[in-house]
């Protein structure tokens, strides 16, 4: 469904983590967001953070064009209430809606450059993460994030450095299997499919415990063809003169790979595998409202919304909590 207007205003709703927030896209970019970082607030602070950003960009609720819903992979119950939401705001108001997964809304916030690979990685509790690849293939729009300085890389993370690990937090368990959605070989998805703001996906989203993305970091992973007439090159020959780096999943692309996520900073000791791995600060650790309501605008212009009730989460795994036989 294409919605046809020159300005269209976009309601993005984000609930996928411990952060719940609503944000105001238009042409112009993000003229309103809220956020509240205090889990399991989500059902009762989304409506009230819907009111404020239509009071704060003083339009009306019934001016929005098109809602944009954080579906995911993310904790269970604040996805749930933020597609419940984002279900019931839609069909009230009459438009479509738009998905946008939560591993790309976070590594669209990142305000990646071109060229730039990036891991996103979301706590997901039981000892696991979710995470996904994107590479920065272009210059993203306006994204709710400030833009950093050319030497300093968003959340604190530079091209010198990374930022250290917050005290604790190494809950590891044996590797186990990685579960994948899609039917992409290895996980990997197909390069041209997710392209949003700039971003392609590598792969698509996942969930394991560390030790698999590290794994992933240092092993040697399926990767996708090249493309046709183009010749592959061997991922583990360094430069002349270099010592040999880690075989990581996204060499060939040059410079650092910025990792980003509450996951990333709970696991960071773990993930710090190598020099080319920079992990970003706090102020990168949940997706923003904002990358969704900016990545939804995006898709909803060229005809990607669906209506309400077609709108799924993906979960990736069975909740923490199942109802008793």
């Amino acid at each position: 469904m294409l919605v046809d207007k020159a300005v269209m205003l976009v309601l993005g709703i984000e609930s996928a983590s411990d952060q719940c927030g609503c944000a105001l896209a238009t042409d112009s970019g993000i003229i309103a967001e809220a956020r509240l970082a205090l889990p399991r607030r989500h059902a009762e602070a989304l409506a009230p953070q819907m009111r404020f950003v239509c009071e704060q960009a003083g339009v009306a609720l019934g001016d929005v064009d098109v809602v944009a819903v954080d579906c995911g992979p993310g904790l269970y119950t604040g996805l749930r209430a933020g597609i419940a939401t984002a279900k019931a705001a839609a069909a009230a108001l009459g438009v479509g809606v738009v998905p946008v997964g939560s591993l790309e809304a976070l590594a669209f916030g990142a305000r990646p450059r071109p060229g730039e690979t990036v891991l996103s990685v979301l706590d997901a509790r039981r000892g696991e993460v979710f995470w996904a690849w994107y590479r920065c293939v272009d210059v993203p729009p306006a994204s709710p994030a400030a833009a950093p300085s050319d030497t300093t890389r968003p959340g604190g993370a530079s091209a010198a450095g990374r930022v250290p690990s917050p005290a604790g937090g190494s809950d590891l368990h044996p590797p186990s299997g990685v579960a994948g959605a899609g039917g992409h070989p290895g996980g990997f998805a197909d390069p041209s499919v997710g392209d949003a703001g700039g971003l392609v996906s590598l792969t698509v989203p996942r969930v394991g415990p560390p030790e698999a993305l590290v794994a992933e970091l240092i092993g040697s992973p399926p990767t996708p063809a090249p493309p046709e007439g183009e010749v592959a090159t061997p991922a583990n020959i360094p430069p002349p003169g270099e010592p040999p780096q880690p075989a990581l999943v996204a060499t060939g692309v040059s410079g650092d790979i910025l990792v980003v996520g509450d996951g990333a900073l709970r696991y960071a000791d773990v993930l710090a595998v190598s020099p080319r791995v920079v992990m970003a600060g706090p102020e990168l650790r949940f997706p923003l409202p904002g990358a969704v309501a900016l990545l939804g605008r995006e898709r909803a212009l060229a005809g990607g919304t669906i209506p309400p009730e077609q709108v799924e989460a993906l979960y990736l795994r069975p909740p923490d909590s199942r109802p008793q036989p």
